[in-house]
């Protein structure tokens, strides 16, 4: 499996898991032996998808730290580095889409703070919702149906908006498969064939209840049948709520269930303790570099 980083998904100053557990994941992972490799031959179109998609005031903003409000529409303090995390991060997203297009199984890019961003405006700690963007070109570019599989804790309504822009502009290759457990930027499905779960007791949401659901919703959803690609927005943010265990048999079930379907996973939330942020996420990665080699190991593990 293909793993796309460079050090410009960290590039920005400001201090924040989300902008910086890349770097801490890529070093996790160069000692169980896994390499990374640069997107940066897909920048060019990455910057190219970026412009045709984003308001242009919000574009220049981000860019050049003007407006200052609009720039830090994102929730956090604006720099250069930012534009330069966002365009590399949207390089490894397309570039694992040609992966998978090209016939490989499964590809990953440590990208991270995306499904809240919509194309006027950041939010929700998210600037260039890269996953939206990915699913636009895969449809558009490459004329595949996608499924973007959003399992982070809040719902994925930047993302909506894309998708509701597309469908208006002829567009209907896009459909989003969401579960959430609280309802921080919810949205309203236009079609059927969209699936918003929110947990109506997410406060005392146990963690059996949440595993039947996911394992639901994507196994009576999701098939060759109506998706050529999955996005999976891979959310670890449901821990601590949840347990890390859970975290962990979610994505076990989930690389398991998509398992012949073409996927692209990319990193979603997670904050607190960057040890046990960067096991989880490793985990995804572990699993869904062996779906279909079954890793028995860390399953026996999970399993008890």
């Amino acid at each position: 499996m293909n793993i796309y980083y460079n050090d410009y998904y960290v590039a920005p100053i400001y201090e924040f898991d989300t902008l910086k557990k890349a770097k801490h994941i890529v070093e996790a992972l160069k000692k169980e032996g896994y390499s990374t490799s640069d997107p940066k031959e897909m920048l060019e179109k990455a910057n190219t998808i970026i412009g045709a998609y984003t308001n242009k005031d919000y574009l220049d903003a981000i860019k050049t730290g003007v407006d200052r409000k609009l720039a830090q529409t994102n929730g956090f303090n604006w720099d250069y580095g930012i534009y330069e995390m966002v365009a590399n991060s949207t390089a490894g997203v397309l570039q694992a889409i040609d992966d998978v297009v090209n016939g490989d199984n499964v590809s990953c890019s440590l990208s991270s703070g995306l499904h809240h961003a919509t194309p006027k405006k950041g939010k929700g700690f998210c600037t260039i919702n890269s996953l939206a963007l990915g699913a636009i070109y895969a449809s558009r570019y490459h004329d595949k149906r996608v499924t973007i599989l959003d399992l982070d804790a809040h719902c994925g309504g930047g993302t909506y908006e894309f998708i509701k822009d597309q469908r208006k502009k002829g567009n209907d290759k896009i459909r989003q498969i969401d579960v959430s457990i609280e309802p921080f930027d919810t949205y309203e499905p236009e079609v059927p064939t969209d699936i918003l779960h929110v947990f109506n007791d997410w406060l005392t949401l146990n963690d059996n209840d949440y595993l039947k659901t996911c394992v639901k919703v994507i196994d009576e959803n999701i098939s060759l049948d109506n998706t050529d690609i999955v996005l999976y927005n891979a959310g670890v943010d449901i821990h601590p709520q949840l347990s890390a265990l859970t975290v962990k048999m979610r994505e076990m079930y989930v690389s398991q269930l998509l398992k012949d379907i073409p996927t692209v996973v990319v990193m979603a939330g997670g904050y607190g303790n960057m040890r046990e942020l960067v096991e989880l996420h490793k985990t995804t990665i572990e699993l869904f570099n062996g779906r279909n080699s079954p890793q028995k190991t860390i399953w026996a593990q999970l399993a008890n």
